[in-house]
């Protein structure tokens, strides 16, 4: 017959107001002014990553539905992330967990989308719409277009 083997106790420091529950299992767990014991465990032992924040839901709509109005500006981590009043890094990690995908390529999917209506509704030419959502040069445009639909533009609008 196998003997289970039972995990042994968790034990907690503290220093400067920081907890930190360190076990057997997975070694540290925990962060500053919380102990991860607080947290519900389902299912097995709750990790580090699971008890990180997220991005709040006012913050993100704000950040998407500027990002939906400024397409034509040049892309800018820097500036997102001060909207956000988080470091670049931070801000990257916690758009990229709210979304699935991070805000760089969320904003090139924005521009896809856009140009494709405006390539299926109005019979502006490729470059104007090219330039109208953010892409100043048509060959980088089409790349995109391309990567993202499958098609080319020109082709796009065709088989609308």
């Amino acid at each position: 017959m196998t003997k289970k083997s039972t995990p042994t106790r968790a034990r907690k420091t503290t220093s400067s107001n920081c907890t930190h529950t360190l076990s057997n299992m997975g070694g540290f767990s925990g962060f500053c002014g919380v102990s991860i014991d607080q947290f519900p465990q389902v299912g097995g032992p709750v990790s580090f990553w699971a008890a990180s924040p997220a991005l709040p839901g006012y913050k993100l709509r704000r950040i998407t539905e500027w990002m939906a109005e400024h397409l034509a500006d040049e892309f800018s981590l820097p500036r997102l992330a001060g909207m956000a009043g988080l470091s670049e890094f931070h801000f990257n990690r916690l758009f990229k967990r709210a979304t699935g995908t991070p805000p760089s390529r969320y904003q090139i999917k924005l521009r896809i989308e856009a140009a494709q209506r405006l390539l299926r509704e109005t019979s502006k030419s490729v470059i104007t719409v090219a330039n109208e959502v953010g892409y100043s040069n048509p060959s980088h445009f089409a790349q995109a277009f391309r990567k993202e639909t499958g098609l080319s533009p020109r082709d796009y609008r065709r088989d609308r």
